[in-house]
């Protein structure tokens, strides 16, 4: 059996390849095991909320759950709301920026390591 000597220790493909067609094969068997008459229905299919079961006119937003995550990041939000154009162009200069910029530091950090 061959192996791959690493830095964390010994990587052996025939073994990960092994491991792989059983987790496979596993799943597979595990397939068969289901319950043979369960039928989809569109009740079976609507979402649970709590018992409470949402008309069309209580839809639950993307928005409801982020809004405490947008609620402390409230100020960050409104700076970047301010400068945000929705040009495409726009983003793809300041990528070029921000990518020439790092390119100059990394390669000042090389000729300054060698």
């Amino acid at each position: 059996m061959s192996f791959v000597e690493t830095h964390h220790g010994l990587w052996v493909p025939l073994a990960f390849l092994l491991f792989t067609c059983l987790a496979m094969l596993l799943s597979y068997v595990f397939s068969f095991l289901g319950r043979k008459d369960f039928a989809y229905s569109k009740e079976k299919a609507k979402p649970f909320i709590s018992g409470h079961d949402p008309s069309a006119y209580e839809i639950i937003k993307a928005s409801d759950y982020f809004w405490g995550f947008f609620k402390s990041t409230e100020n960050y939000y409104s700076l970047t709301k301010g400068i945000h154009t929705g040009l495409v162009n726009d983003y793809i200069f300041w990528f070029i920026v921000v990518a020439s910029i790092l390119l100059i530091v990394f390669s000042i950090g090389v000729f300054i390591w060698v």
